[in-house]
């Protein structure tokens, strides 16, 4: 029999990203301005104890599994903290010129003029992962409590009603054994359980699953980033530039584009996103990353450079109506686990920020009542539904499937919707699948352009790259990834597909040995950012959570 001991929480969050964080500090913030309120005498109520806030984060520190572009709308961090810039927040700069780029093979194009709702212009220049762990730090000073280096695996549950969560076991080797050090992953009892997983969360599907949030819903569609920081002799990019493309490496079928933000200290960031729901068996995001570093517009801002650092994750693009049910008795939901991007801008961060405050209020008011039923925790949806966020969300519902269809399909989606003042699209459109846009090979073998790559430090391979992404896993541990039928794989998968998984994991963890005719895992590889689960046309990839304190350790992501 198992012994697990068990933690007491008022509140645990589950993940210490922007959206989580921001939903512990908004409660504490809450409740302390509440007890100031009443001790002045301008409130006629009783004082509030303060709960118990315990975040959870699976990676090494705050931050280390944090990577996104990152140009940050402030509206929602500035309701978040006023007095944001006394507290010396990680901002590099703010937008001043945002020009956009279509490629193609060869040339560039800028656009005369960029549709209001693309633009960028007056949005914070950051580094997410630097952000997460400032943000971090102003939740220890609210008396916040973060755990580093523990998974959550499971609800704890009492019918429909969920009691908190069990933190994955640490210290099992390859074989399923139990070692000298073995910890039995804790039980933490809470009042109420935030989600805030990022996307395609373990707990998060748990509760689309078993609870039924996802009823209803558009199945969520995906977007896979692909990032580096790269170190420049000298600036070529005035401060305050963003820079994003689209069209080539892409072809017509393919939706995606490119972006070069300035870093101070003679740094780029550049990165390519690649829709997920692509059609080609053969395509590799990672090849077209190097492909679009090589084209003359980005090889220009890139040359003499260096890359210091590496990331991959993935980006939820099914907008709004694929957005699940956020609360359940004792269950929310925020940020990238519940889908709150919005499509068209690529941006998330000040959603994720809203969402946690608007979260943090429901759960403020749970705590005056001490009820935390579904009924009341609604509150935080029909906040965030009501306001500025839920009518960006709705303004943008069909844009990024108008892309499903072909990039010119897109962009008059986009034409339309901005003559007519967002009332176009009408309706529902529908998302399909990003596991079953895969064209089999046996129907018709599509085309792929040869590429012969410059003798570059840049042109680096995905093992390369993976290196300079920190990650890191115990390898005498079970494999977090699993493959459900070896034998599909063979009969099925490399006949139809040739074993897309080697080519559409950024990090080269999928590897076709020919000899065996076997794929190898190599599963220490991971940066976790689960593209395997989403493409995979078998869904014969079973991906779960490794122990605490693996994967990515990225600095400036």
């Amino acid at each position: 029999m198992i012994s697990r001991e068990r933690w007491q929480a008022d509140v645990v969050v589950v993940g210490a990203g922007v959206a989580g964080l921001s939903t512990a500090i908004r409660l504490c913030q809450r409740v302390k301005s509440h007890n100031e309120a009443v001790e002045s005498g301008k409130l006629k109520e009783e004082k509030l104890p303060s709960p118990t806030v315990l975040v959870i984060e699976k990676g090494i520190s705050p931050g280390s599994h944090i990577l996104s572009g990152a140009l940050v709308d402030p509206r929602s961090l500035y309701a978040l903290f006023p007095d944001f810039q006394e507290k010396k927040p990680p901002i590099e700069g703010e937008v001043i010129s945002d020009p956009f780029y279509f490629l193609t093979s060869r040339l560039a194009f800028r656009l005369p003029y960029v549709p209001h709702l693309m633009r960028s212009k007056g949005c914070l220049m950051t580094s997410l992962s630097q952000f997460t762990r400032w943000l971090s730090q102003q939740a220890e000073t609210l008396g916040i409590h973060i755990l580093t280096g523990f998974s959550g695996v499971d609800f704890l549950r009492e019918g429909e009603i969920i009691r908190g969560v069990r933190l994955g076991d640490r210290g099992i080797d390859k074989n399923g054994n139990p070692k000298s050090t073995v910890v039995y992953g804790e039980e933490i009892e809470a009042k109420v359980t935030v989600l805030a997983e990022g996307v395609h969360g373990r707990l998060t599907q748990l509760a689309l699953e078993h609870l039924g949030l996802g009823k209803d819903r558009m199945p969520q569609s995906t977007v896979l980033g692909i990032k580096e920081i790269v170190q420049l002799p000298s600036s070529r990019l005035k401060p305050g530039t963003a820079i994003h493309t689209f069209g080539f490496p892409h072809d017509g079928n393919t939706f995606g584009g490119g972006f070069v933000y300035w870093r101070p200290e003679n740094q780029v960031a550049i990165g390519l996103a690649t829709g997920l729901d692509y059609k080609n068996p053969l395509l590799d995001p990672h090849h077209l990353f190097l492909q679009w570093k090589s084209h003359p517009l980005i090889r220009k801002f890139l040359s003499g450079g260096k890359v210091i650092e590496y990331g991959a994750k993935s980006i939820p693009e099914g907008g709004y109506f694929a957005i699940p049910q956020l609360v359940a008795n004792g269950l929310v939901i925020v940020g990238d686990s519940a889908g709150l991007v919005n499509a068209v801008r690529l941006k998330g961060i000040h959603l994720a920020i809203q969402s946690g405050m608007d979260a943090g209020d429901a759960i403020f008011e749970c705590w005056k009542k001490q009820s935390f039923t579904q009924e009341i925790l609604h509150f935080y949806p029909q906040k965030f539904f009501n306001g500025w966020p839920g009518k960006e969300l709705y303004r943008v519902r069909n844009l990024h499937q108008g892309f499903q269809y072909h990039r010119m399909m897109g962009i008059l989606n986009i034409g339309l919707h901005t003559v007519s003042f967002g009332l176009w699209p009408f309706g529902k459109w529908p998302i399909r699948p990003e596991w079953s846009s895969l064209a089999p090979l046996s129907k018709k073998k599509p085309k792929i352009k040869i590429f012969s790559f410059p003798s570059s430090p840049l042109m680096l391979d995905k093992l390369t790259d993976v290196f300079f992404s920190g990650t890191q896993h115990e390898e005498n541990q079970p494999s977090h990834i699993t493959i459900k039928d070896p034998n599909a794989c063979i009969e099925i998968c490399k006949r139809e597909f040739d074993c897309p998984c080697t080519r559409f994991c950024p990090a080269q963890v999928y590897e076709w040995i020919e000899e065996e005719k076997t794929i190898r895992v190599n599963f220490t590889n991971c940066l976790h950012c689960q593209t395997c689960e989403v493409k995979d046309p078998l869904q014969n990839i079973i991906w779960r959570l490794p122990e605490g304190g693996g994967g990515p350790r990225y600095k400036n992501g």
